[in-house]
């Protein structure tokens, strides 16, 4: 059969060729002269005598058909056109034409309707979108290796709440793009979006449906952007898996969700969800180094945010290592609630607590802080001295060291946009 993208609307062009043509049937020129007047049962009368006069007459056959889609008797129709191209191979083209063209009008009309029930709500969307759904099955009668047909459809079942159907019409159509990259390119897009949609309920049926469709989506070539999109989430959707599963499964999920989050930090190796995301997996599986190794990885990219900070909490809460995990927990209070000091602040709180105090031995060895912040934890005082630019922060309770923070070292350029 011809390519889909190119319809021939062969309409009332071709009836009056043909009824220019030699008919060799009287029933034959009348059921012509009705088709070209809109009779269609009449017609149908004069082809049905046509073809019991002549069985072996492809034209008659083919008019026959014709006749019998108008009447959207579509598989009888089928039937009937492909029986003229057996008789009569030089009716080939017209067949051609002719199934083209009623799958045309089936699958814009089907179009139609999906659209317009994208748009209704409630009972009157249910109503339309069966319109559609309809009108794609009969599509599929006429050109039934479509794959417009077949993910179209899918789409208005998935709307229509069939998933287990919808799914079908899906893996359908990706057996139909096969070699056609026009095709898959459309297909992958189609996967992304129904599998994202799925990612947004909060149950198993769902996360199972969306990692269908994004493994799906996965196969097909794409954008390097696109896959890492459907990479992450894919991983998300192992991850929400996880607490949904018991035994095996759950680890198996969180083990699926690890590789799929480690596919997209090969390419975007500092791609903060990922490596946050990685983290807590890692820690539900109990590798707690692990988890601690990609928190870090995370906190290194901005650690003079809050976010970051409270995550190496919770990994250095969950491997059990308390002192790390308080001063974790310090640094998100001392970004959130902190109150900026001058830097020459720290010269003069150091000499307060003696010489031997913690405080003034961080002073000599590493000099004057490029930003001093102090914050109280109930009636008790802190002090924090940020060394942004050498990656560390010391924490001092009344001149004594209680924990340093350390990550990357940033940039004179971000320490500038941080303190100002």
């Amino acid at each position: 059969m011809k390519s889909r993208s190119s319809l021939v609307a062969w309409g009332a062009l071709v009836v009056i060729v043909a009824l220019l043509a030699g008919c060799g049937s009287k029933w034959i020129a009348g059921g012509k002269l009705h088709f070209s007047q809109s009779r269609f049962e009449r017609a149908l009368e004069n082809f049905q005598k046509a073809v019991e006069e002549q069985p072996n007459n492809g034209e008659a056959h083919l008019w026959l058909g014709r006749t019998l889609a108008e009447l959207e008797r579509d598989e009888e129709a089928v039937g009937e056109v492909r029986k003229a191209a057996e008789l009569d191979p030089t009716q080939a083209e017209m067949v051609d034409n002719t199934l083209i063209s009623f799958w045309s009008q089936r699958y814009n009309s089907a179009l139609a309707f999906a659209k317009d029930g994208a748009e209704a709500e409630g009972a009157e969307q249910q109503e339309v979108l069966g319109k559609a759904e309809e009108r794609f099955l009969r599509a599929i009668i006429f050109c039934p290796d479509s794959v417009q047909n077949y993910s179209n459809l899918g789409k208005v079942l998935y709307q229509l709440g069939r998933m287990d159907e919808a799914m079908e019409m899906f893996g359908k159509s990706r057996q139909l793009s096969a070699g056609r990259p026009d095709l898959q390119k459309f297909l992958f897009s189609l996967f992304k979006y129904f599998g994202e949609e799925a990612l947004l309920a909060a149950d198993r049926e769902s996360y199972e449906r969306a990692l269908a469709l994004l493994h799906d989506a996965e196969t097909i070539p794409a954008d390097q952007e696109d896959l890492l999109e459907v990479h992450f989430n894919i991983a998300t959707a192992y991850f929400r898996l996880s607490d949904l599963v018991e035994g095996g499964g759950k680890e198996n999920a969180l083990a699926k969700a690890a590789e799929y989050y480690l596919k997209v930090l090969e390419v975007a190796p500092e791609d903060l969800d990922a490596l946050q995301s990685l983290a807590y997996v890692y820690s539900e599986r109990g590798m707690h180094e692990e988890a601690i190794e990609f928190g870090q990885k995370r906190l290194d990219t901005e650690p003079w945010k809050a976010a970051p900070n409270m995550l190496m909490h919770s990994l250095y809460k969950a491997a059990g290592q308390d002192r790390m995990a308080n001063g974790h927990i310090l640094m998100v209070q001392i970004l959130r609630e902190g109150q900026r000091r001058s830097v020459g602040y720290a010269r003069e709180e150091a000499p307060k607590y003696g010489p031997s105090a913690d405080i003034k031995n961080v002073l000599r060895d590493r000099g004057q802080p490029e930003e001093v912040r102090t914050f109280n934890v109930g009636a008790t005082p802190y002090t924090a001295w940020f060394y942004w630019t050498d990656g560390r922060v010391y924490i001092f309770r009344e001149g004594t060291e209680q924990i340093r923070v350390g990550f990357a070292p940033i940039t004179e350029e971000q320490l500038q946009a941080i303190i100002g």
